[in-house]
């Protein structure tokens, strides 16, 4: 007790020291044929993901991973019938000359199965009405022009599955993680989940790689790393 017979109030407790966040935890993902711990570290230059594995480092081509996962997305889609479409709240416009609008519409069937609305608006003039989800946030008469144009160019008769397959693949293309687009972790976190959880091969629709694996061996051979005097 104090002089005057007052007690001491007891000290205030100390505050509980922050916690420190840790590493990103590792999940357990099937890559190149078998579950590895991959970890991602990051994107470097809006082209690449980096992830860790035990076996090394893993960079993932963030176009050519989304657009292959948008090309199964519309592959499963075409499969059921046709691929869902959403209508534009203002309808684009496309000029296209006597040849292109007489071979468009030809292929009308194509167009409703490929889930896109394109209606003659007079002269050469032609009305997007709806496109594939995918397509909707953007501009969509680029794509629609350069499908045309690929289609055309390549002289597939439309009843063939290469038609189809050659549109599938502009479409993923047109839909896709662009060169250079920042993704935040979450994003980037789900779409190394998704690549890897397809069967390989892992490639784009158009045959480039997906991923690129340093093994720990290349990188301490790299380094020279056990090749120091004792």
């Amino acid at each position: 007790p104090r002089p005057g017979g007052r007690v001491a109030e007891p000290a205030p407790l100390a505050a509980p020291a922050p916690e420190v966040p840790g590493p990103a935890p590792s999940r357990l993902k099937p890559l190149f044929g078998r579950a590895q711990e991959l970890t991602v570290i990051g994107q470097l230059h809006g082209l690449y993901l980096l992830c860790a594995s035990p076996q090394g480092l893993v960079l993932v081509d963030q176009h050519a991973a989304h657009e292959r996962l948008t090309y199964e997305r519309l592959k499963k889609g075409l499969a059921s019938g046709r691929l869902p479409r959403q209508g534009l709240l203002t309808p684009a416009t496309l000029e296209l000359t006597p040849g292109e609008a007489a071979w468009a519409q030809e292929q009308a069937p194509a167009w409703d199965r490929l889930g896109l609305e394109l209606e003659p608006f007079g002269g050469g003039t032609w009305s997007i009405r709806a496109v594939p989800p995918h397509l909707a946030g953007g501009d969509p008469r680029p794509v629609v022009r350069d499908l045309l144009s690929q289609l055309n160019a390549s002289g597939l008769p439309v009843h063939t599955p290469e038609f189809m397959e050659t549109a599938l693949r502009r479409l993923a293309c047109h839909g896709s993680v662009r060169q250079g687009q920042r993704l935040s972790p979450a994003e980037q976190e789900e779409l190394v989940d998704q690549i890897c959880a397809l069967a390989p091969p892992l490639t784009c629709p158009h045959g480039r790689p997906v991923m690129l694996m340093l093994s720990r061996r290349e990188l301490d051979r790299h380094f020279r790393r056990g090749l120091e005097p004792a």
